[in-house]
Formats: structure tokens, sequence, C-alpha cells
């Protein structure tokens, strides 16, 4: 009986760990939209990244990669924050074509937890945005948008004169 239990657990264990990692799916291109445009605003980059293409979310997770070595590559609590998500010190820039796209694709989508990583990288910048405010420093302030300011910018965007082919759309974003 003790054996069946813990067969009966790791199964199902197993089953919702598979059910956690599987690709979210949506049932419609406007769905995927607010699902992107929601966690953008509020701050969910695993919102906003599970609603994209490998590409996409490559491309993204890259971009908050690159921001951050730009912006803050001497700060030790981003040197630390990169390193324990696993993002490589340099990535291959040597190679060019379809194979070099999709190994930089699949190296990037091996960081751990991207989504939280996003997120340290989007608080640390609103914390050197508030320092440089604080100085006097010129620049623009960055400052978190209320709670119904982030209501009114998603509900602002909408998707519209959308072609599915296959499982993808051409971006075609209007904003009302």
């Amino acid at each position: 009986m003790y054996h069946l239990t813990f067969v009966i657990i790791v199964v199902t264990s197993s089953l919702a760990f598979a059910a956690e990692e599987k690709a979210r799916g949506f049932d419609s291109p406007d769905a995927a939209f607010r699902a992107y445009i929601t966690g953008a605003v509020m701050e969910d980059f695993d919102l906003m990244l599970s609603s994209l293409t490998r590409e996409s979310k490559a491309y993204h997770i890259a971009l908050s990669i690159f921001s951050a070595r730009f912006l803050f590559g001497e700060d030790p609590a981003m040197q630390k924050a990169l390193r324990d998500h696993g993002v490589p010190s340099t990535f291959d820039a040597d190679e060019e074509g379809k194979q070099h796209d999709a190994r930089l694709v699949d190296a990037i989508l091996k960081i751990k937890n991207p989504g939280e990583l996003m997120k340290k990288i989007a608080d640390r910048h609103h914390e050197l945005a508030r320092q440089l405010a604080q100085s006097d420093s010129p620049g623009v302030a960055s400052k978190r948008l209320t709670r119904k300011e982030q209501l009114a910018v998603i509900s602002s965007y909408v998707l519209e004169n959308v072609t599915v082919t296959g499982s993808s759309a051409p971006r075609m974003i209007g904003r009302s």
C-alpha cells in the first residue's frame, strides 16, 4: 500500500509539473494580445512572455539583458542577478545564419526564471531613475503607474484587423 501511494504521488506530482511547464495557449489573438499588454504594463513579465513565440520571447529577454548590462554593467547586485539566472557572460556573435539564430534563441531560453530576472532589471531601472531625480541630474524621472493608470493604459490598446495564418498573426497593434 505504501508503494502504491508513493507511485501515485510521484506520477501526479510530475504531471502537475509538466502542466506548469506547458506553454500557455490563448483562445484568440485578442486574448494573447491582452496578456502581452497586461503583463508589460503591470510588470508581470511571466504573463507577458507567455503570449509570445519562442523567438519573440528570446528577443524580449535579450533586450532586457542588454539593457541591464548597458545601464548596470558595473553594479555588483545586477551582475549577481544575471549570474544567478544563468545568463552567460557572452553570446557567440561570430556566426551568422539560421542555425546561429536558432542556437542563440535556445541559449537565451535556457535562462532560469526570465520573468523574474526582467522584473529585477525593471526594479533596478526604477531605483536608478529615482536616485537620479533626487540628485538633480538631468534626465527623465521614472515613476511607476498607479493601479488606475495601469488599467487605463491597458484598456486604451485595441487589436484591429488581425488575420491569423497557422499559429501566428502579423503585428497589428492599434491604440484607441
